[in-house]
């Protein structure tokens, strides 16, 4: 599917996670901190409306990619080991 995105779309992801961090910044900069959860939330929307901008179904890619995200209980597990994020 990722096929389907024209070559020159391809940095508009990077591109678009610059330009929030740019934006998070300049919130807590102003005294208004952007949280994990919120950066994690506008990062998804991002790349969703992208993916469906250039025709591919953001669904249909997580499943061919193993079933989208791993369940709650897993990422618990995970805490804590080599190479996990906090």
């Amino acid at each position: 599917m990722a096929a389907k995105i024209p070559l020159m779309s391809k940095p508009i992801i990077p591109a678009g996670m610059v330009l929030m961090a740019d934006a998070a910044d300049f919130m807590r900069q102003a005294g208004e901190p952007v949280t994990p959860e919120q950066f994690g939330a506008a990062t998804e929307m991002m790349v969703d409306g992208l993916l469906k901008q250039g025709g591919v179904d953001p669904d249909k890619l997580a499943a061919q990619a193993g079933g989208g995200e791993p369940e709650e209980e897993e990422n618990d597990e995970k805490m804590g080991q080599p190479g996990a994020m906090a």
